[in-house]
């Protein structure tokens, strides 16, 4: 008997050349373990912790964290695919069977690849057994004293929600601690606290809805994740992160915290400085206009240099003409002083006793939550008061007041910047008096476009020269309780911490789709008769590279008699890793079967050596050089979007089906793109060809041809 703990998702056993004569559960009352007798004719043997016993059992050949890291790097599943050729199915003894026992994380993990060779490699036979999470149509948990019904189905909702079946095979655990600050539109919540319907702040600055929360974790392994700036949150190890970890042009990727964590600590093993994760940066928050009792540049020049008990306002000579020209154009009026280092207001005690600041100087949460342009006022206001700029464009602003200047951080923050708080500790001594006494100053270092509205001071101040990047390291720390939520935006991105990290916790999502799944039509009923039929081709970047995917989709434009229009099939679509020999059979074999009037190639290592071998062979094919005119993958899905939309494409209800869905929905961050490449392809060539004509397309203008020519 094999002890196991199943959890939300189903597990599959595969047995190896004979059925699986039995998988009984049993209870033990006393523990409230759950065990499986796993019974398999013949031999009987198997291997459990590396002993040999009766059948050969692989139980979870993938752990919850490389299985989530598959998601977006499929050689880890390709590392776990070798190991079983090398290991176990090598060392099998004659007449032995294998069973492998496993959550279903994807369609590339081990149960998936042994499938997949069942039916076209010739692979070993497999029987194939599911018990799914949910039976008698979602109304019975397979284990209601763990997982009740209605988590399961609230959890099967959410996931299947985001435009994939396949998630709900596994409940990610991608979450922060209960306790991290996450800033919201009006203020700040803890994730501990925010709900469904609350807004946060996305990527792009706006505010975005939270569309799911899940339950409480607890003692999941986590981490601390510090950027060089300061910032910090804990985070469940399998949260995920958008960062680059190459060069400054290198690609957005998604990775959990602890695929990062461990990258870290192997590079340091080998001696190597491990380039630092980089996060998106994020733009200023577009916030909505308040009424503000208070002009915020008036709010900023009192915090810095105001009466904490008055409105007086303490300024050198030269610097008060300007000034006192400035609060009367924002509607204060200015007194003169016997002391020449000040001015009075008229009215502005009165204003600043009414937002509470007077006698008690801090920034109220309604000027933290205004506009950019009434957030940059206040900054203004700050800054040229207690604020200056070096030769070299950098601002910093000084403050013994530790609350104002946290506050000034997270006003630069909203406004796109990347503040840096410095401490320093003075002694200074009371006039009278010969005890010292230890006093804090704090500095709040960046750089920030028009950061000063006094002209002296605005001359120096600019933008830094080189982008503004925020660098990742990570700690292990003690387990906590962590939960997740899922936001309705375009990438998942949402700010975390009381340093606004961008942080993300969906794969993906329906909404941020290019190509939304929902736009798919399945064709039901005879394969409708087609009058013309494009082949198109996306091959592997170099022809001895396995790892790489050959891919050929198969189209056809028909009439509609429904719609009374042109509309668009996918009739196939094949998907292999192929040596060149292997592939230009494969080719030859679908360009017959199909014999279509148009086979599209991309002209790239092994394409190009396809086209020149067709070619030779007498066959018609078309190469396919992408141009910078066509930008890059993703200006070339958008490009064909529209068609999506139309709802004139179609696919047969086939094995691949599903494939070419989920790979559509994740781009552009899912694993693969080659099926997107043809897709794209074979609907620009449609397109080009004028098979498909939308409402939305441009007409041509008529052409004169009796217009003389016209010259300069």
């Amino acid at each position: 008997m094999q002890c196991m703990s199943p959890d939300v998702s189903q597990f599959e056993i595969i047995d190896s050349g004979c059925a699986v004569e039995s998988v009984s559960p049993v209870y033990f009352p006393e523990g409230g373990e759950v065990v499986y007798n796993l019974t398999i004719e013949d031999t009987h043997t198997y291997f459990a912790n590396g002993i040999l016993t009766h059948n050969c059992l692989i139980d979870d050949p993938h752990n919850e964290q490389d299985a989530i890291s598959g998601i977006y790097d499929p050689e880890v599943y390709n590392k776990t695919y070798e190991w079983f050729l090398t290991g176990p199915r090598q060392r099998l003894q004659p007449g032995a069977r294998i069973a492998v026992i496993s959550t279903r994380w994807s369609k590339i993990d081990l149960i998936g690849r042994l499938l997949e060779d069942a039916q076209t490699r010739g692979g070993d036979k497999y029987k194939e057994i599911r018990v799914p999470a949910l039976l008698d149509e979602d109304t019975v948990s397979y284990w209601p004293e763990y997982w009740p019904v209605e988590e399961l189905l609230a959890t099967k909702r959410a996931i299947v929600a985001t435009g994939s079946l396949w998630r709900w095979n596994a409940q990610y655990m991608q979450a922060l601690c209960l306790s991290t600050p996450i800033p919201t539109p009006s203020g700040w919540t803890t994730m501990g606290e925010i709900s469904v319907g609350d807004y946060v702040i996305g990527s792009d600055g706006k505010p975005v809805e939270v569309i799911w929360k899940s339950p409480n974790y607890e003692n999941r392994p986590c981490y601390r994740v510090y950027s060089d700036d300061g910032a910090e949150v804990v985070a469940d190890e399998n949260h995920l992160w958008t960062v680059k970890t190459g060069r400054n042009d290198a690609k957005f990727q998604i990775r959990t915290t602890k695929w990062l964590a461990d990258r870290e600590l192997k590079k340091e093993a080998r001696g190597i400085a491990p380039r630092r994760p980089r996060p998106p940066e994020v733009p200023p928050w577009e916030l909505p206009e308040v009424s503000l009792p208070v002009d915020p540049y008036i709010l900023g020049v009192w915090l810095g240099d105001g009466d904490r008990g008055s409105g007086t306002i303490n300024s050198s000579e030269a610097d008060q003409i300007w000034l006192r020209e400035e609060f009367h154009r924002c509607g204060i009026q200015t007194t003169t002083r016997s002391d020449p280092q000040a001015f009075g207001t008229i009215g502005l005690r009165v204003e600043l006793r009414g937002i509470g600041v007077l006698m008690n100087k801090h920034i109220p949460d309604i000027y933290m939550r205004a506009s950019a342009g009434q957030r940059l006022s206040l900054i203004q206001g700050l800054m040229d008061t207690d604020g200056t700029c070096s030769k070299a464009g950098e601002c910093y602003f000084a403050q013994v007041n530790e609350e104002i200047a946290r506050s000034v951080c997270e006003l630069v923050l909203s406004l796109g910047g990347k503040p840096r708080l410095r401490r320093s500790v003075t002694n200074t001594r009371a006039p009278g008096s010969k005890a010292a006494q230890r006093c804090y100053h704090w500095r709040v270092y960046f750089y920030l476009p028009n950061a000063f509205r006094m002209p002296r001071k605005l001359e120096r101040c600019r933008s830094r020269k080189t982008k503004i990047g925020r660098f990742l390291r990570f700690t292990k720390i003690d387990s906590r309780t962590v939960a997740c939520i899922r936001v309705k935006n375009d990438d998942g991105i949402f700010l975390a911490g009381l340093g606004c990290l961008p942080t993300h916790n969906c794969p993906t999502s329906e909404e941020g789709a290019l190509i939304k799944s929902k736009w798919w039509r399945m064709w039901e009923g005879r394969v409708p008769s087609c009058e013309f039929i494009i082949q198109a081709w996306d091959t592997a970047s170099r022809t001895t590279q396995r790892s790489n995917y050959s891919v050929c989709t198969t189209w056809g434009v028909f009439y509609n008699e429904e719609t009374a229009s042109s509309n668009i099939i996918l009739l196939d679509c094949f998907r292999d890793k192929l040596e060149f020999p292997e592939l230009k059979a494969q080719a030859l074999s679908l360009y017959r079967e199909w014999e279509p009037d148009s086979c599209v190639i991309e002209q790239k290592s092994a394409g190009e050596a396809l086209i020149t071998e067709f070619r030779r062979m007498g066959l018609f094919v078309e190469d396919y050089t992408p141009t910078r005119g066509d930008g890059d993958k993703v200006a070339r899905v958008n490009a064909v979007t529209d068609i999506f939309a139309s709802g004139v494409v179609w696919m047969l209800d086939r094995d691949w089906s599903g494939d070419v869905i989920d790979e559509c929905q994740a781009f552009p961050m899912g694993a693969n793109d080659d099926i997107v490449d043809t897709v794209a392809m074979a609907l620009s060539r449609f397109r080009r060809g004028n098979f498909i004509s939308l409402s939305t397309d441009e007409e041509d203008a008529p052409v004169d041809y009796n217009k003389k020519a016209s010259y300069y």
